[in-house]
């Protein structure tokens, strides 16, 4: 999670691991993805020149990866499109020739993975992939063609939606994508070994206490927890659904979760 340069690089290139950088849930219920898209963003506008001279590059980047052909309905005019098949010359690594984009070509090899090796996979996995995959597919097309609504769009449908434009804007604002050096002592990693019992490990807590140190605004102790984001970096919901409680009140103090995302600050004595 602090090196937003690999994360990049999870999400346009060959998984390493058959769900890649997601988890089930993530993947399932859409969650998390606005860090995905802004990450995204920031790779395509800070590549070189000037950031606001790469906004289109930017967005149809965000339209690359997104990609999926259309399913044969006819849509109403003036709809947006969910296939990008005319970007693949440009973006080769997010989209191919018959416009599935990378997300979706990693959604289907998920699905074949689990169909050729269900032994390997758990039974939610398989529940969902292959067996619910046209269907996800069907909400995903309803997903891209959401995420192009423009932010000046009249009617109110999408107010609580991921849209693009808000993505750029959020992108530019951020700035380029940070390798971020936080070092956790050995001091302090021997103050959280107490707290590192079950299912919270101590790579949990020295990841909580460097992603804070690196992140804490001058002007608060509060500090902005992508949670989703880190159940996909860490491979499970452990974090959300048990690391995060076991630790509240003793390492970190925290908000209620709000959209995959709560606010938190380290206790004074880790610091």
């Amino acid at each position: 999670m602090l090196n937003e340069v690999e994360e990049f690089r999870d999400y346009t290139t060959r998984p390493r691991h058959y769900l890649g950088r997601f988890t089930l849930e993530s993947i399932r219920d859409f969650l998390g993805f606005e860090r995905i898209f802004t990450i995204l963003a920031r790779g395509y506008l800070f590549q070189g020149g000037e950031p606001y001279e790469n906004v289109t590059q930017a967005r149809e980047a965000l339209c690359a990866w997104v990609s999926i052909p259309e399913d044969g309905r006819k849509g109403w005019d003036g709809e947006f499109t969910t296939c990008f098949a005319e970007l693949h010359e440009e973006f080769p690594e997010l989209v191919d020739e018959s416009g599935c984009g990378w997300y979706i070509r990693h959604i289907r090899s998920i699905a074949a993975f689990a169909e050729e090796n269900p032994k390997k996979v758990k039974a939610s996995v398989r529940a969902l992939f292959p067996e619910k995959l046209e269907e996800y597919e069907k909400q995903w097309r309803k997903k891209v063609r959401q995420f192009q609504i423009p932010i000046f769009q009249e009617s109110t449908d999408a107010i609580w939606q991921i849209r693009f434009d808000d993505i750029i804007a959020n992108a530019l604002t951020l700035g380029p994508l940070r390798e971020m050096a936080a070092e956790v002592t050995e001091q302090q990693k021997e103050k959280l070994l107490p707290y590192a019992q079950g299912k919270v490990k101590l790579e949990h807590l020295t990841t909580l206490l460097a992603y804070y140190l690196a992140n804490r605004p001058e002007d608060s102790d509060w500090v902005v927890l992508p949670v989703s984001s880190f159940n996909n970096y860490f491979g499970s919901t452990v974090f959300s659904k048990q690391v995060l409680k076991a630790v509240t009140g003793t390492v970190i103090q925290r908000s209620d979760m709000a959209y995959g995302s709560v606010r938190y600050r380290v206790m004074e004595e880790f610091l």
